[in-house]
């Protein structure tokens, strides 16, 4: 991949982080790699703000190695680039209730 050389540090807890930089820096790719140094078996939230951005960060993080199950809680169905990097989707989870019911879902395959 190229660029500058870092060394991510992780909380102990686990952390949040917020990346804040302009369009097309690498901040997808940032956070992908900053999640497989500090968490690379764990549980990872990511969320985006529009469909659009959730194939194109699907691709990056398995780009970058991230080769866990993925699950998308969204209105989309069948895309096809979702698809083909394996990930599921949740449809109809609007309270934390409703995903916790659906949690086997998430852990098969």
């Amino acid at each position: 991949m190229g660029g500058i050389p870092c060394k991510v540090i992780c909380a102990p807890q686990g952390a949040r982080g917020t990346i804040v930089s302009a369009t097309g820096s690498g901040k997808t790719i940032t956070a992908a790699a900053c999640a497989l140094e500090c968490f690379p078996s764990g549980w990872i939230l990511v969320t985006v703000p529009t469909l659009g951005l959730l194939a194109q960060t699907a691709q990056a993080w398995r780009l970058m190695g991230h080769r866990t199950p993925m699950v998308a809680v969204c209105s989309l169905e069948n895309d096809p680039v979702l698809t083909e990097l394996g990930v599921r989707w949740l449809l109809g989870c609007r309270t934390p209730g409703g995903l916790r019911r659906k949690r086997p879902l998430i852990r098969g395959r």
